[in-house]
């Protein structure tokens, strides 16, 4: 194959390849038994339905599957069960893909990030948790917990803040407090978090807001979410706990002088290493000046002999 074919075959390729990565998959979640909309917003020849690695054409016949006109923009779920459970995907009549839906019944929370880096002092500090979608008739109920930055087991602990009772939590945060100095004006962590919670668009979600942060706050904060009322444990990292799903992110508090510590250092190697330099060479000024008066260059005898030579 010439180099010009595989140059053809890649910009065949590269669009496909594009398209898959910038997929966006709307997430829905349902309750069994409940039924869901699915809007592809443009007329489709086909609907697939994806579980387990396993593809299907979706039929206006099945019993749990309607269509809401001839043109198949939009699919009614009607009856869920854990079955229909997958991705759903409206197709082109060449096999592109318009839009792609997952339904699940679990809650999912939105990933946060890995971690959120913030000067030791920042008046203000907002961690933002929701849920993926909308969960309509369902009473979501958040909680926060804290854990230490090495993950050790039992280092959770439920995060008390303000308008809440507390218990361990509280320990921790008049610990925090009690490792300061006493003469800063520095509230314990219950007095300085809050959290709000409310429904934007018909997602909840719940907020964490530190004011301020000290570099005592650097730890794991982890959001939960969890249907009221459900049997679900206070770990949703459990497989039995379907009713809930949390995330976590690690915040990094740092001293905003700790980029110029570096800088520092190095000036200070640069005038010691200036400061040995000159003593060395001073020294080796000294050494030749003594050398050259031991050779005879500037010796006063030999200049006094030489004197009584021209005289004779």
């Amino acid at each position: 194959m010439t180099v010009s074919s595989l140059w053809l075959t890649l910009v065949l390729l590269l669009p496909g390849c594009l398209a898959t990565q910038d997929e966006e998959i709307d997430f829905m979640n349902v309750q069994i038994g409940g039924r869901a909309t699915l809007n592809c917003e443009s007329a489709a020849d086909k609907w697939t339905f994806t579980k387990n690695d396993s593809t299907e054409i979706i039929n206006a016949d099945e019993e749990h599957y309607v269509f809401s006109s001839e043109d198949m923009k939009k699919l009614i779920v009607q009856d869920i069960q854990n079955e229909h459970i997958g991705l759903y995907k409206c197709m082109s009549d060449d096999d592109t893909v318009i839009k792609t839906f997952e339904l699940d019944s679990n809650f999912k929370v939105k990933k946060l990030p890995k971690s959120i880096s913030v000067d030791d002092g920042t008046p203000d500090v907002e961690i933002s948790c929701s849920l993926r979608a909308a969960a309509p008739g369902q009473d979501i109920e958040f909680n926060w917990y804290t854990l230490a930055e090495d993950g050790k087991e039992g280092s959770r602990s439920k995060l008390c803040t303000k308008g809440t009772e507390c218990s361990e939590s509280g320990a921790q945060a008049e610990a925090l407090f009690d490792k300061r100095d006493k003469t800063l004006p520095v509230e314990p962590l219950e007095k300085r978090s809050e959290v709000e919670t409310g429904i934007n668009d018909g997602i909840p979600f719940s907020k964490l807001k530190l004011s301020p942060v000290y570099t005592d706050d650097r730890q794991i904060y982890i959001c939960q979410a969890l249907l009221v009322g459900s049997s679900a444990t206070e770990d949703c990292k459990e497989a039995s706990n379907k009713e809930c799903d949390e995330s976590q992110v690690l915040l990094r508090v740092k001293d905003p002088l700790a980029a110029l510590y570096p800088f520092v250092g190095i000036v200070v190697e640069v005038i010691l290493l200036c400061i040995v330099i000159f003593f060395c060479e001073r020294n080796r000024s000294d050494d030749k000046d003594d050398y050259e008066e031991v050779a005879g260059n500037g010796n006063s005898m030999m200049n006094s002999n030489s004197s009584l030579r021209q005289r004779k």
